[in-house]
């Protein structure tokens, strides 16, 4: 489990950001942008694990590349998108996470 040994939180114009760093090299970074003209791109090639998302409000796919998973996330409206990467985090746990904090939004 992560905990948030350290963590920074930061607001841009259109995005915010957080970054959450937890025991054994673990980390989860999740970037938030506003409006209809941002996107989110997730590279699937040579992806190890992919799974679709269809949590609520929000649509998206989560990808285990390597090391690192990361999972692109839009609210059905297409007006808020999340990236969240994960580091030092299993594929399962990721899912786990997204799920829980796309259920709590």
């Amino acid at each position: 489990a992560l905990s948030s040994a350290a963590s920074d939180v930061y607001k841009r114009q259109f995005s915010e950001w957080a970054l959450f760093s937890g025991l054994g090299n673990s980390v989860i970074y999740i970037d938030v942008q506003e409006g209809e003209d941002n996107a989110v791109n997730i590279n699937t090639e040579d992806a190890i694990s992919v799974q679709q998302l269809d949590i609520g409000n929000f649509k998206g796919i989560i990808v285990q590349q390597d090391e690192v998973v990361v999972a692109g996330v839009a609210d059905k409206n297409r007006l808020n998108y999340i990236l969240i990467t994960f580091e030092g985090v299993s594929f399962e746990s990721s899912i786990q996470f997204t799920n829980e904090f796309l259920s709590e939004n």
